[in-house]
């Protein structure tokens, strides 16, 4: 073994060790503390990441590069936007309201997120398979439709400004669920692309998990930039040793999706919240899936 590798194995269980032990005494002791030692102990996650991911950015080289780079803009944001709007918020008497001028900065960093994630593990014009662009908006369509049922009517106060702004913020999280769905499809799977996935995935989940639980969105952000720092120590072309997706890229993902629509609206079916015209769309799709699959299966044989 390397001395190299041997540090980066250091690296990564040590980071492992401080991110497991950081979220465990947050969810116990500071998810009712909003006072001064509660907003240190919250923003040290992303000021800790910062200097990790640079680190990292400055190891890299060409695409990596670049991805890592936009990375540490975006963490870098988080540090500051966090620190800024928790200091504000404590500082103005009623809290700091909804919406309030640090969201436009924050949609940026989104944005800087999603280019970074994009950067980093899905080089989409490069690959040859295009079925990603079907699936991604299959992703999209059935996300959208679930998230206008379920969380649309939360995110605003009746004013138009406040629903636009939640809307928009669910355009965003539609993005980084595409955007690591289109990883499915690169050449490999290392586990520094895996890790830069399922942080992707944990910060968009979190933005919905807001509406419903504000210490789920608190504690997701957490757990989604401490992987971001956890794949920065991890070595780019360590491979996971697992077939390779042959799940996604059997066709298989949209199949995923439909199953999704049919259990929410059984769901609601048995709520009594599922219109005629929901229900006779599902049975269509179900019945094709179905022919698709005798008709595959026929085509094999």
């Amino acid at each position: 073994m390397t001395a190299a590798r041997s540090q980066r194995r250091v690296a990564f269980v040590a980071v492992c060790s401080l991110a497991t032990l950081h979220l465990l005494v947050y969810l116990r002791f500071f998810t009712e503390n909003v006072g001064w030692s509660g907003i240190a102990f919250y923003e040290f996650t992303a000021c800790f990441a910062v200097p990790v991911v640079f680190l990292r950015m400055r190891a890299s080289s060409g695409k990596d590069r670049l991805g890592w780079l936009v990375m540490t803009v975006a963490v870098a944001a988080t540090a500051v936007l966090d620190t800024g709007w928790s200091i504000a918020d404590q500082a103005m008497a009623g809290g700091i309201g909804y919406p309030n001028w640090f969201d436009p900065f924050y949609l940026s960093s989104y944005v800087a997120y999603i280019v970074a994630v994009g950067l980093l593990t899905s080089p989409l014009w490069r690959g040859r398979d295009r079925r990603w662009m079907f699936d991604a908006g299959a992703l999209m369509a059935i996300s959208a439709g679930l998230l206008w049922h379920f969380v649309i009517p939360r995110t605003g106060d009746g004013s138009v400004l406040t629903s636009l702004l939640g809307c928009t913020y669910l355009v965003f999280d539609l993005c980084f669920f595409g955007t690591v769905l289109t990883a499915a499809y690169t050449s490999r799977l290392t586990v520094r692309n895996a890790l830069v996935m399922a942080a992707a995935t944990i910060l968009a989940t979190g933005d919905v998990l807001y509406y419903f639980e504000a210490i789920a969105f608190d504690a997701s952000w957490l757990a989604g930039i401490w992987i971001v720092v956890i794949a920065a120590t991890v070595d780019q072309n360590r491979a996971i040793r697992m077939p390779r997706l042959r799940f996604a890229r059997a066709g298989a993902i949209p199949y995923v999706f439909v199953a999704a629509v049919g259990l929410v609206t059984l769901e609601e079916m048995r709520r009594g919240s599922a219109d005629a015209l929901l229900l006779t769309a599902v049975v269509a799709l179900a019945l094709i899936v179905a022919r698709q699959i005798i008709t595959l299966r026929r085509a094999l044989a």
